[in-house]
Protein backbone atom coordinates (compact mmCIF):
# COMPACT_ATOMS: atom_id res chain seq x y z
CA UNK A 1 0.00 0.00 0.00
CA UNK A 2 2.90 2.35 0.48
CA UNK A 3 6.06 3.06 -1.35
CA UNK A 4 9.39 4.40 -0.16
CA UNK A 5 8.67 7.85 1.11
CA UNK A 6 5.42 8.40 3.38
CA UNK A 7 3.91 8.88 6.78
CA UNK A 8 2.49 6.63 8.99
CA UNK A 9 -1.58 6.38 9.68
CA UNK A 10 -3.61 4.89 11.84
CA UNK A 11 -6.22 4.71 9.17
CA UNK A 12 -4.45 2.13 6.29
CA UNK A 13 -7.29 0.80 4.16
CA UNK A 14 -5.86 -2.64 2.42
CA UNK A 15 -7.70 -3.30 -1.10
CA UNK A 16 -9.36 -6.42 1.23
CA UNK A 17 -10.85 -3.71 2.94
CA UNK A 18 -11.71 -1.39 1.07
CA UNK A 19 -13.69 -4.12 -1.41
CA UNK A 20 -15.14 -5.82 2.09
CA UNK A 21 -16.49 -2.69 2.92
CA UNK A 22 -18.25 -1.88 -0.55
CA UNK A 23 -20.24 -5.09 -1.42
CA UNK A 24 -23.98 -5.35 -0.76
CA UNK A 25 -25.39 -6.78 1.68
CA UNK A 26 -26.03 -10.54 0.91
CA UNK A 27 -23.20 -11.29 -1.02
CA UNK A 28 -20.72 -13.61 -0.05
CA UNK A 29 -16.79 -12.31 0.06
CA UNK A 30 -14.22 -15.07 0.15
CA UNK A 31 -10.70 -14.35 0.40
CA UNK A 32 -7.72 -16.36 -0.07
CA UNK A 33 -3.57 -16.00 0.14
CA UNK A 34 -2.75 -17.64 -3.08
CA UNK A 35 0.75 -16.67 -3.43
CA UNK A 36 3.29 -16.04 -1.40
CA UNK A 37 4.88 -12.43 -2.56
CA UNK A 38 7.96 -13.07 -2.94
CA UNK A 39 8.95 -16.52 -3.64
CA UNK A 40 7.45 -20.39 -4.37
CA UNK A 41 4.71 -21.74 -1.96
CA UNK A 42 6.09 -23.56 0.48
CA UNK A 43 3.18 -25.95 0.89
CA UNK A 44 2.25 -27.53 -2.58
CA UNK A 45 -1.45 -27.56 -1.67
CA UNK A 46 -3.64 -24.82 -2.77
CA UNK A 47 -7.30 -24.50 -2.59
CA UNK A 48 -7.71 -20.90 -3.54
CA UNK A 49 -7.35 -21.44 -7.56
CA UNK A 50 -10.62 -24.13 -6.89
CA UNK A 51 -12.70 -21.36 -5.71
CA UNK A 52 -12.73 -19.37 -8.70
CA UNK A 53 -15.06 -21.97 -9.60
CA UNK A 54 -17.82 -20.66 -7.60
CA UNK A 55 -17.76 -17.22 -7.81
CA UNK A 56 -19.15 -14.79 -10.33
CA UNK A 57 -16.07 -12.30 -9.92
CA UNK A 58 -12.39 -12.86 -8.93
CA UNK A 59 -10.38 -9.94 -7.71
CA UNK A 60 -6.67 -10.89 -7.87
CA UNK A 61 -4.29 -8.73 -6.05
CA UNK A 62 -0.79 -8.96 -7.72
CA UNK A 63 2.33 -6.55 -7.64
CA UNK A 64 5.87 -5.76 -6.24
CA UNK A 65 6.23 -3.50 -2.89
CA UNK A 66 8.94 -1.23 -1.61
CA UNK A 67 10.89 -4.42 -0.24
CA UNK A 68 11.45 -5.42 -3.43
CA UNK A 69 12.36 -2.33 -5.47
CA UNK A 70 13.81 0.90 -4.28
CA UNK A 71 16.70 2.56 -2.45
CA UNK A 72 18.74 -0.73 -2.00
CA UNK A 73 19.28 -0.46 2.11
CA UNK A 74 15.47 -0.78 1.96
CA UNK A 75 14.67 -3.53 -0.41
CA UNK A 76 14.96 -5.93 1.89
CA UNK A 77 13.35 -8.87 -0.34
CA UNK A 78 16.05 -8.53 -3.71
CA UNK A 79 19.34 -10.12 -4.42
CA UNK A 80 20.08 -6.80 -6.15
CA UNK A 81 20.08 -4.31 -3.66
CA UNK A 82 17.23 -2.34 -5.42
CA UNK A 83 18.10 -2.20 -8.60
CA UNK A 84 15.40 -4.27 -11.02
CA UNK A 85 17.30 -6.87 -12.93
CA UNK A 86 13.97 -8.01 -14.14
CA UNK A 87 10.78 -6.28 -14.70
CA UNK A 88 8.51 -9.51 -14.23
CA UNK A 89 6.45 -10.09 -11.65
CA UNK A 90 7.73 -13.06 -8.83
CA UNK A 91 6.97 -16.59 -11.29
CA UNK A 92 4.55 -17.53 -8.07
CA UNK A 93 2.30 -15.06 -8.86
CA UNK A 94 1.96 -15.43 -12.42
CA UNK A 95 1.69 -19.03 -12.07
CA UNK A 96 -1.33 -18.31 -9.28
CA UNK A 97 -3.22 -15.72 -11.54
CA UNK A 98 -3.19 -18.44 -14.44
CA UNK A 99 -4.61 -20.77 -12.55
CA UNK A 100 -7.66 -18.51 -11.60
CA UNK A 101 -7.98 -17.70 -15.63
CA UNK A 102 -7.96 -21.61 -15.92
CA UNK A 103 -10.44 -22.20 -12.75
CA UNK A 104 -12.68 -18.80 -13.56
CA UNK A 105 -16.81 -18.91 -14.38
CA UNK A 106 -16.72 -14.36 -14.10
CA UNK A 107 -14.62 -11.88 -14.67
CA UNK A 108 -11.03 -11.77 -13.70
CA UNK A 109 -9.95 -8.44 -12.73
CA UNK A 110 -5.83 -8.22 -12.42
CA UNK A 111 -5.29 -5.04 -9.80
CA UNK A 112 -1.18 -4.44 -10.06
CA UNK A 113 0.62 -2.66 -6.81
CA UNK A 114 4.11 -1.36 -7.79
CA UNK A 115 6.35 1.40 -8.15
CA UNK A 116 7.21 0.98 -11.48
CA UNK A 117 6.55 -0.69 -15.05
CA UNK A 118 5.87 -4.57 -14.45
CA UNK A 119 5.98 -7.04 -17.08
CA UNK A 120 2.57 -8.16 -17.32
CA UNK A 121 2.32 -9.84 -20.76
CA UNK A 122 1.37 -12.89 -20.12
CA UNK A 123 -0.99 -12.01 -17.76
CA UNK A 124 -2.82 -9.27 -19.93
CA UNK A 125 -4.89 -12.15 -22.11
CA UNK A 126 -5.67 -13.88 -19.38
CA UNK A 127 -7.69 -10.71 -17.76
CA UNK A 128 -10.77 -8.89 -18.18
CA UNK A 129 -9.54 -5.46 -16.66
CA UNK A 130 -6.80 -4.54 -15.76
CA UNK A 131 -6.29 -1.97 -12.55
CA UNK A 132 -2.69 -0.37 -12.17
CA UNK A 133 -3.08 1.17 -8.81
CA UNK A 134 0.84 2.00 -7.94
CA UNK A 135 1.11 2.53 -4.44
CA UNK A 136 -1.95 3.92 -3.74
CA UNK A 137 -1.57 4.88 -0.03
CA UNK A 138 -3.53 5.26 3.11
CA UNK A 139 -7.16 4.98 1.58
CA UNK A 140 -6.06 3.15 -1.64
CA UNK A 141 -8.33 0.21 -0.52
CA UNK A 142 -11.09 2.39 -0.38
CA UNK A 143 -10.11 3.86 -3.88
CA UNK A 144 -10.01 0.25 -5.49
CA UNK A 145 -13.16 -0.40 -3.79
CA UNK A 146 -15.05 2.49 -5.85
CA UNK A 147 -13.05 2.06 -8.86
CA UNK A 148 -14.25 -2.07 -9.65
CA UNK A 149 -17.49 -1.47 -8.02
CA UNK A 150 -18.19 1.99 -10.60
CA UNK A 151 -18.52 4.48 -7.85
CA UNK A 152 -15.90 6.66 -9.51
CA UNK A 153 -15.29 6.92 -13.23
CA UNK A 154 -10.94 5.95 -13.58
CA UNK A 155 -9.21 8.57 -15.50
CA UNK A 156 -5.81 8.08 -14.85
CA UNK A 157 -3.11 8.25 -17.91
CA UNK A 158 0.18 6.60 -17.60
CA UNK A 159 2.91 8.97 -17.20
CA UNK A 160 5.49 6.67 -18.43
CA UNK A 161 5.87 3.57 -21.08
CA UNK A 162 5.86 0.02 -20.02
CA UNK A 163 7.98 -2.10 -22.32
CA UNK A 164 6.97 -5.51 -22.88
CA UNK A 165 10.33 -7.04 -21.87
CA UNK A 166 13.14 -5.85 -20.38
CA UNK A 167 15.17 -6.39 -23.58
CA UNK A 168 13.44 -3.98 -25.50
CA UNK A 169 15.61 -1.63 -23.75
CA UNK A 170 19.21 -1.20 -24.65
CA UNK A 171 21.98 -2.05 -22.16
CA UNK A 172 22.44 0.53 -19.64
CA UNK A 173 26.31 1.31 -20.31
CA UNK A 174 25.76 5.25 -21.00
CA UNK A 175 23.34 7.68 -20.61
CA UNK A 176 22.41 8.22 -24.92
CA UNK A 177 18.75 8.19 -25.21
CA UNK A 178 18.26 5.79 -28.11
CA UNK A 179 15.62 3.55 -27.66
CA UNK A 180 14.43 4.88 -24.45
CA UNK A 181 10.96 6.50 -23.11
CA UNK A 182 8.12 7.59 -25.26
CA UNK A 183 10.28 9.72 -27.55
CA UNK A 184 12.87 7.03 -28.54
CA UNK A 185 11.38 3.68 -27.90
CA UNK A 186 10.75 2.09 -31.62
CA UNK A 187 9.87 -1.29 -30.56
CA UNK A 188 5.63 -1.93 -30.14
CA UNK A 189 5.33 -1.42 -25.74
CA UNK A 190 3.34 -3.32 -23.91
CA UNK A 191 1.30 0.15 -22.55
CA UNK A 192 2.24 3.31 -24.35
CA UNK A 193 3.14 6.50 -22.13
CA UNK A 194 -0.27 8.61 -21.90
CA UNK A 195 -2.41 5.47 -21.88
CA UNK A 196 -5.53 4.84 -19.51
CA UNK A 197 -8.88 3.79 -20.37
CA UNK A 198 -12.12 4.53 -18.97
CA UNK A 199 -16.00 3.83 -18.13
CA UNK A 200 -16.96 5.54 -20.99
CA UNK A 201 -15.61 6.32 -24.69
CA UNK A 202 -14.37 10.04 -25.60
CA UNK A 203 -13.72 11.32 -28.63
CA UNK A 204 -11.50 14.29 -30.85
CA UNK A 205 -12.59 15.74 -33.70
CA UNK A 206 -12.42 19.26 -35.46
CA UNK A 207 -8.72 20.17 -34.82
CA UNK A 208 -8.50 24.07 -35.31
CA UNK A 209 -5.15 25.67 -35.66
CA UNK A 210 -4.59 29.73 -34.71
CA UNK A 211 -2.23 29.41 -37.50
CA UNK A 212 -0.53 26.98 -39.46
CA UNK A 213 2.94 28.36 -39.18
CA UNK A 214 3.55 29.13 -35.21
CA UNK A 215 5.72 32.41 -34.94
CA UNK A 216 9.30 32.35 -33.07
CA UNK A 217 8.96 33.50 -29.55
CA UNK A 218 5.02 33.46 -29.90
CA UNK A 219 2.42 31.27 -27.87
CA UNK A 220 0.61 28.46 -30.34
CA UNK A 221 -2.83 27.98 -29.70
CA UNK A 222 -5.25 25.45 -31.44
CA UNK A 223 -8.46 23.65 -30.12
CA UNK A 224 -10.20 20.51 -30.57
CA UNK A 225 -13.85 18.93 -29.87
CA UNK A 226 -14.06 16.50 -27.40
CA UNK A 227 -17.10 14.18 -27.06
CA UNK A 228 -18.18 11.46 -24.43
CA UNK A 229 -20.22 9.41 -25.98
CA UNK A 230 -20.89 6.90 -23.55
CA UNK A 231 -24.10 7.15 -20.94
CA UNK A 232 -21.09 7.91 -18.12
CA UNK A 233 -19.99 11.35 -16.99
CA UNK A 234 -16.22 11.04 -16.96
CA UNK A 235 -13.00 12.85 -17.39
CA UNK A 236 -10.47 12.31 -19.91
CA UNK A 237 -6.89 14.13 -20.59
CA UNK A 238 -6.15 15.76 -23.94
CA UNK A 239 -2.50 15.28 -25.02
CA UNK A 240 -0.83 17.11 -28.41
CA UNK A 241 2.25 15.83 -29.65
CA UNK A 242 4.48 16.72 -32.27
CA UNK A 243 6.16 14.59 -34.58
CA UNK A 244 8.67 15.44 -37.22
CA UNK A 245 7.45 14.41 -40.84
CA UNK A 246 10.89 13.51 -41.59
CA UNK A 247 12.62 12.34 -38.49
CA UNK A 248 16.54 13.49 -38.54
CA UNK A 249 19.46 11.11 -36.02
CA UNK A 250 18.65 11.53 -32.82
CA UNK A 251 15.47 13.61 -32.93
CA UNK A 252 12.32 12.71 -30.71
CA UNK A 253 9.78 10.22 -32.64
CA UNK A 254 6.63 12.15 -30.92
CA UNK A 255 7.10 14.77 -28.25
CA UNK A 256 4.26 15.77 -25.60
CA UNK A 257 3.92 19.77 -25.76
CA UNK A 258 0.53 20.34 -23.89
CA UNK A 259 -2.26 18.43 -21.93
CA UNK A 260 -5.74 19.28 -20.32
CA UNK A 261 -7.55 17.35 -17.79
CA UNK A 262 -11.30 17.96 -18.85
CA UNK A 263 -14.57 16.54 -17.35
CA UNK A 264 -17.63 15.96 -19.63
CA UNK A 265 -21.18 14.98 -18.80
CA UNK A 266 -22.88 12.01 -20.52
CA UNK A 267 -23.01 12.69 -23.78
CA UNK A 268 -21.50 16.36 -23.81
CA UNK A 269 -19.46 17.66 -26.42
CA UNK A 270 -17.28 20.34 -25.57
CA UNK A 271 -14.85 22.59 -27.51
CA UNK A 272 -11.21 22.69 -25.63
CA UNK A 273 -8.69 25.15 -26.63
CA UNK A 274 -4.59 24.09 -25.35
CA UNK A 275 -1.93 26.57 -25.76
CA UNK A 276 1.74 25.33 -26.53
CA UNK A 277 4.24 28.17 -24.59
CA UNK A 278 6.91 29.42 -27.09
CA UNK A 279 9.83 27.84 -24.85
CA UNK A 280 8.16 23.86 -25.08
CA UNK A 281 8.92 24.54 -29.27
CA UNK A 282 12.50 25.01 -28.71
CA UNK A 283 14.72 21.69 -29.05
CA UNK A 284 18.13 20.72 -27.65
CA UNK A 285 20.65 20.06 -31.24
CA UNK A 286 23.24 17.75 -31.06
CA UNK A 287 25.44 20.75 -30.02
CA UNK A 288 23.57 20.92 -26.77
CA UNK A 289 21.95 24.29 -28.10
CA UNK A 290 18.19 25.30 -28.09
CA UNK A 291 16.88 25.99 -31.42
CA UNK A 292 13.69 26.72 -32.93
CA UNK A 293 12.29 23.74 -35.14
CA UNK A 294 12.31 23.95 -38.89
CA UNK A 295 10.77 21.76 -41.44
CA UNK A 296 6.99 19.80 -41.18
CA UNK A 297 5.80 18.43 -38.12
CA UNK A 298 2.49 16.42 -37.57
CA UNK A 299 0.15 17.87 -34.65
CA UNK A 300 -1.83 14.81 -33.29
CA UNK A 301 -4.12 15.14 -30.30
CA UNK A 302 -6.24 12.90 -28.11
CA UNK A 303 -6.08 10.95 -25.04
CA UNK A 304 -2.73 9.03 -26.12
CA UNK A 305 0.69 8.57 -27.30
CA UNK A 306 0.09 8.82 -31.12
CA UNK A 307 0.99 4.99 -31.71
CA UNK A 308 -0.27 1.51 -33.70
CA UNK A 309 0.16 0.13 -29.93
CA UNK A 310 -2.36 2.55 -28.65
CA UNK A 311 -5.14 1.94 -31.35
CA UNK A 312 -4.54 -1.62 -30.55
CA UNK A 313 -5.18 -0.94 -27.10
CA UNK A 314 -8.75 0.58 -27.59
CA UNK A 315 -7.35 4.54 -27.45
CA UNK A 316 -9.28 7.28 -29.41
CA UNK A 317 -8.20 8.11 -32.95
CA UNK A 318 -5.87 10.92 -33.05
CA UNK A 319 -6.59 14.49 -34.75
CA UNK A 320 -3.98 15.35 -37.08
CA UNK A 321 -2.82 18.46 -39.03
CA UNK A 322 0.48 19.60 -40.57
CA UNK A 323 2.17 22.18 -39.22
CA UNK A 324 5.51 24.10 -40.97
CA UNK A 325 7.97 25.82 -38.79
Amino acid sequence: MIGNYYGISDSLVSVLEGIAGKVSLGSSLNYRSGALPFHDNINPLNWAPQVAKTADAVIAVVGVSADMEGEEVDAIALADRGDRVAITLPQNQVDYVKQLAENKKGPLILVVAAGSPVDISELDPLADAILWIWYPGEQGGNAVADVIFGDTNPSGHLPLTFVKTIDDLPPFDDYAMSGRTYKFLEKAPLYPFGFGHSYTEFSFNALSLSQNKPIQDRAFTFSVEVENSGDTAGETVIQAYLSPVSREDNQAISSLKAFKRVHLGAKEKRNVELTIQAKDLYQINNEGQSVWPQGRYSLAVGDSLPSERSTELGAAAHQRQEIQF
